[in-house]
């Protein structure tokens, strides 16, 4: 089920019929942010029971945006709100999915290495199998892949008796206007199956996800003055790691917007928060409390899990009528395959 935002078809996809029983397709999900796990499931036909975060902010945009589902203020850190949490829906959801803080694997956050909010990783693993889901989706930054967080997690799924797949893939292959990788680690069992979805033939690039009606606001000119320090900064934040060109797909959105610079002809611009929207795929619709300033609204959906690309996970999962038989598909991209690299890819398609 491949989606585009090429001008001329949505900007998001519309629900697909359901492949399963509507009760065996509610969803949970925990580091919530703004949704964007959320809102890809939900353009699946799956049914949002809660969202949970710790973040009051994060939470009234969150039920803003998907008013049927639970809010829940959470510290996943504290025992006492997971052990909540488990009474409150233990065997009521079926789908778990997360977005730990990735700040501290990231290489955008070097001095982050030991930040104890890392442990939110194995946590939410380990809150899902004690509520009893049959299926977990967890992403996180490209570095978490190898960390010893993750390698927790699978331990707990697997010996849970839980079928594990983890692997690094790129939004711009599943329609995103924008190279960003991530991990992504999936667990199913009890006759759920996952098939990682099929990559777009071609990346969406930033002018066209731009130019598609409705258009968003274009964001304000750089001054000399702030381009200077962008271009004075060291990689990856320099100019070559942040200034985005029209006729590729944008560099990886962070929390802020002077992070990200989009080239116009000669006049450099910072994305305003309708661009921020557009290329992580939210919905124009997608609105906030008017209680949220600027810079938490960019974080959220810096923050948050391109809904296009949730919603190509989504597609993946197949409910069988038997128990599947437990194993594990931990996928290694060769890092010297430039097949493996999306950015590469890019650059080839662009060449053609």
């Amino acid at each position: 089920c491949k989606r585009s935002l090429i001008a001329g078809s949505a900007v998001l996809p519309q629900v697909v019929p359901t492949r399963c029983p509507p009760e065996h397709r509610t969803v949970m999900d925990l580091c919530c942010c703004a949704g964007g796990w959320s809102h890809g499931f939900q353009q699946e036909g799956y049914g949002i029971v809660a969202g949970v975060d710790n973040d009051k902010q994060a939470l009234a945009t969150f039920k803003l945006n998907i008013p049927s589902a639970d809010k829940e203020l959470a510290d996943l850190m504290n025992k006492k709100d997971r052990d909540l949490l488990v009474d409150a829906y233990k065997g009521k959801v079926t789908i778990g999915l997360g977005g730990s803080p990735c700040t501290g694997f990231s290489k955008a956050h070097p001095t982050d290495g030991n930040k104890p909010t890392r442990r939110l990783l194995p946590i939410c693993v380990k809150l899902y199998i004690e509520i009893g889901v049959d299926v977990i989706f967890m992403e996180n930054a490209e570095q978490a892949k190898k960390s010893p967080e993750m390698r927790e997690a699978i331990s707990a799924l697997e010996t849970a008796g839980y079928s594990v797949q983890c692997k690094v893939v790129c939004a711009a292959d599943y329609g995103v206007p924008q190279n960003r990788k991530r991990t992504i680690l999936v667990a199913t069992r009890n006759g759920w199956t996952f098939t990682w979805p099929s990559k777009h033939d071609r990346h969406v690039t930033l002018g066209e996800a731009l130019a598609q009606s409705p258009i968003p606001a274009q964001g304000e000119k750089v001054t000399d003055a702030a381009l200077d320090r962008i271009e004075g900064r060291s990689a990856p934040y320099g100019s070559s790691g942040r200034i985005c060109t029209l006729d590729n797909p944008a560099k990886t959105l962070m929390t802020q917007k002077a992070n990200t610079v989009i080239l116009r002809g000669d006049t450099h611009y910072q994305p305003s928060i309708e661009e921020f929207m557009r290329i992580q795929t939210f919905p124009p619709t997608f609105a906030f409390p008017p209680s949220v300033p600027e810079g938490e609204r960019y974080k959220m959906i810096g923050n948050a899990v391109p809904p296009m690309m949730a919603a190509a996970m989504a597609s993946g999962l197949t409910k069988g009528t038997t128990t599947a038989q437990t194993h594990s598909t931990l996928d290694r991209p060769n890092p010297t395959d430039p097949s493996t690299d999306c950015i590469a890819a890019a650059t080839r398609l662009q060449a053609v």
